[in-house]
């Protein structure tokens, strides 16, 4: 009985020593996969699920006249321009209601401003 007993402890213990060094090598690949995204300081971007075939519309109403926002903003690129063909690198719309009329005044480039009368 003894030698069966020490046989058991043996086969339990080669056992234990098999399975210990897995799951060892799991949670270091795993604490290592997270060690390296932090120092690297890289984040993956955040998915936006949004619902195909739909899309945000913003209308702005006036005297009777609807607007969009990319109509306005092309109004205002256009007035910028002057029939030039002026580099448009980056441009900001701002949009008041002055009276019974729209005023879009935008600011092109960080630097040029103007008005439109819409």
């Amino acid at each position: 009985m003894e030698n069966a007993e020490k046989e058991a402890k043996k086969s339990a213990a080669k056992t234990a020593k098999k399975a210990a060094p897995k799951t060892t090598k799991k949670a270091t690949t795993n604490s290592a996969k997270k060690t390296s995204a932090a120092a690297t300081g890289v984040k993956k971007p955040a998915v936006k699920k949004t619902a195909k075939g739909k899309s945000d519309e913003v209308l702005i109403q006036s005297s009777g006249k609807d607007y969009t926002l990319a109509e306005i903003t092309e109004t205002c690129k256009n007035a910028y321009r002057g029939g030039t063909c002026k580099q448009i690198k980056s441009i900001k719309v701002y949009v008041k209601a002055e009276g019974n009329q729209l005023k879009a005044y935008y600011v092109v480039n960080d630097s040029i401003s103007g008005s439109v009368v819409l």
